[in-house]
């Protein structure tokens, strides 16, 4: 009789298990639907700048835009105050503020106290579209430059290029 019940269990189990599964997937496939658009042209491979992917999607690039809305810049140490004292001796002890969104990764490295430049030109990877270009242009050398060296060269914060091919509108 225990065994039977067991095996009921499981069954129903597995069937809420695949239903909810097909549910989830249904709506994770979906969830950007009012942004589908399809590509009216091709960009270039390496193109950076969001407003030349704007022309081509400009649903997507006006949800970008409104990442410009967000422009408070809280720190870190008002929130976790235990973490200053963790970071004791490094650049991010001084100031670490909540990160603001993709269109203010620029202005934000370039407005942080400069003693969090001590990792050179990585302390930029992640903050622009531009990197895997430079990366390509001075190869290993890219990582051994200074902060300064790799971020006057960036003019775009991270944007399409970082997550999307450009061919075509899928994730990379």
């Amino acid at each position: 009789m225990v065994s039977r019940d067991y095996r009921n269990i499981a069954i129903f189990s597995i069937i809420a298990v695949i239903v909810l599964g097909l549910s989830g997937f249904y709506f994770f496939r979906d969830h950007n639907k009012d942004l589908k658009e399809g590509p009216v042209g091709e960009i270039a491979a390496n193109e950076a700048d969001p407003a030349v992917w704007g022309k081509y999607y400009p649903k997507h690039y006006e949800s970008y835009m409104e990442n410009y809305k967000n422009s408070a810049k809280p720190s870190h140490f008002e929130t976790k105050p235990y973490m200053q004292p963790l970071y004791a001796g490094l650049g991010y002890a001084e100031e670490f503020n909540e990160p603001r969104g993709h269109v203010y990764t620029l202005e934000d490295i370039r407005a942080v106290n400069p003693k969090r430049y001590k990792t050179g030109a990585a302390c930029n990877t992640c903050k622009s579209s531009q990197i895997p270009a430079l990366i390509d242009k001075y190869g290993e050398k890219y990582y051994t430059m200074s902060f300064e060296e790799i971020n006057s060269q960036l003019t775009h914060p991270i944007a399409c290029l970082d997550c999307h091919d450009p061919g075509q509108w899928t994730c990379v």
